[in-house]
């Protein structure tokens, strides 16, 4: 299997939202080709089918216990971070890849979640009975945010004061791998990896909406790689 074609062909039309556990399975093993497509996406099955919860308040408790996934603070630039296959084997990501294991694993079990791409901090979150959204952040445990917490916590790693209700608004997953990519592109550019910068180029490229914007980029990276 050709990771990058099929990336292509997943994200080829812009009106179409990609598969996002698939999409990242791909990003995964274009970035570490030990974990194959399938044996992430597996790995995600078995994590589903290993969760007991009736709910997605429960299903984060789990998850997200002092014994399941937390954030890398540590490490927080490591690319690993943000390929899958390498979150689900150390039980370390960042926001945005904690949230897609969070997404993921709510749709095998029939919860609805989306994702929240509010600047600076990937959150995801659902719909209570009474209507309102319920937020969570992965990254920093399971339990639930409201919006003004959401609010706070913006304010708290950004220290601007430029808040928006729009930054709650749900991102597609479009959107979310979108994202995901531009960090890994900037996590190499940081480390001057441009092994790094050329694989997370190269899906870049496949991403029609921004591929115009990114040709000569890259041609000059590989020129300048040759």
């Amino acid at each position: 299997m050709d990771v990058f074609r099929e990336f292509a062909q997943l994200m080829a039309d812009r009106g179409v939202e990609p598969q996002l556990d698939l999409a990242c399975a791909l990003i995964s093993n274009a970035g570490d080709p030990t974990h194959s497509v399938d044996s992430v996406l597996a790995a995600v099955d078995k994590i589903s089918k290993e969760v007991i919860a009736d709910d997605v308040p429960s299903m984060m408790k789990v998850l997200f216990s002092p014994r399941g996934f937390f954030g890398n603070s540590m490490n927080y630039d490591d690319p690993a971070n943000s390929l899958l296959g390498n979150v689900i084997e150390s039980k370390l990501g960042i926001p945005i890849s904690l949230s897609v294991l969070a997404l993921s694993v709510a749709e095998r079990k029939g919860f609805s979640m989306f994702g929240v791409g509010m600047p600076g901090h990937y959150l995801c979150a659902t719909i209570a009975a009474n209507g309102d959204p319920v937020y969570f952040d992965p990254f920093h445990g399971s339990g639930t945010l409201t919006a003004s917490d959401c609010r706070s916590l913006y304010e708290g790693l950004t220290g601007l004061a430029n808040w928006s209700g729009e930054f709650l608004n749900p991102a597609t997953s479009r959107l979310t791998v979108i994202r995901i990519l531009a960090n890994l592109k900037s996590i190499y550019r940081r480390k001057g990896d441009v092994e790094g910068i050329r694989w997370v180029m190269r899906m870049r490229l496949a991403i029609p909406e921004i591929a115009a914007s990114e040709t000569t980029e890259f041609a000059r990276l590989v020129r300048g790689s040759n």
